[in-house]
């Protein structure tokens, strides 16, 4: 089985449980993120992010948890590009 966008989101909402605690984190920090920037997840809009009230208790200022926001950030770059040159 290939592992894309779909697969990945299955896994991480009905098999969330088998994250580490680093990815937990990670995938929290960058809800957090996409919500208070109406859908931005990159690094000025994590940025941008830290401004709200409620939602900065969410964000991780832990590298590991930054380096692998990151890397999915730029995982999913890299994957619509590729899309984009199937069609």
């Amino acid at each position: 089985m290939e592992l894309n966008s779909q697969v990945a989101h299955y896994v991480v909402r009905f098999h969330g449980h088998l994250m580490t605690e680093v990815e937990r984190k990670a995938q929290r920090h960058l809800f957090a993120t996409m919500k208070a920037t109406k859908g931005d997840s990159d690094e000025p809009a994590q940025r941008e992010a830290q401004t709200s009230k409620t939602l900065s208790r969410m964000l991780c200022d832990e590298p590991k948890v930054l380096l692998l926001a990151t890397f999915r950030r730029k995982n999913e770059a890299w994957e619509a590009r590729n899309q984009r040159h199937r069609s």
